[in-house]
């Protein structure tokens, strides 16, 4: 999803609602309040292909991380992300560079 869909779709949304994360399959009481965005300034890499004949897709900060022989028909592109976090986060902890959103 872009930033221009999401804010498409909330464009009729109450200002006040409060934004939960839900992941994938969890209960709904599984939901935690968004409490942070992050806008990395730098992209990240957006990798997909096969591994053990399975499908896989990744977005993972910094270049592409060459993957062993096990993994084929892999593909790779740069990505400009946004992170809706509930808490601490490792992006922080590393203060790797951001982007101001305020």
């Amino acid at each position: 999803m872009t930033v221009r869909e999401l804010l498409a779709l909330l464009r009729d949304a109450d200002p006040e609602n409060i934004v939960l994360f839900l992941d994938d399959y969890a209960d709904l009481d599984d939901s935690d309040e968004v409490r942070d965005v992050i806008a990395p300034a730098d992209a990240w890499t957006y990798e997909s292909g096969r591994c053990g004949g399975r499908e896989y897709s990744v977005r993972y900060p910094g270049p592409f991380e060459q993957r062993d022989e096990s993994y084929t028909n892999v593909t790779h592109t740069a990505q400009r992300v946004i992170l809706l976090v509930n808490g601490p986060t490792n992006h922080r902890r590393r203060n790797l560079p951001e982007c101001t959103l305020r």
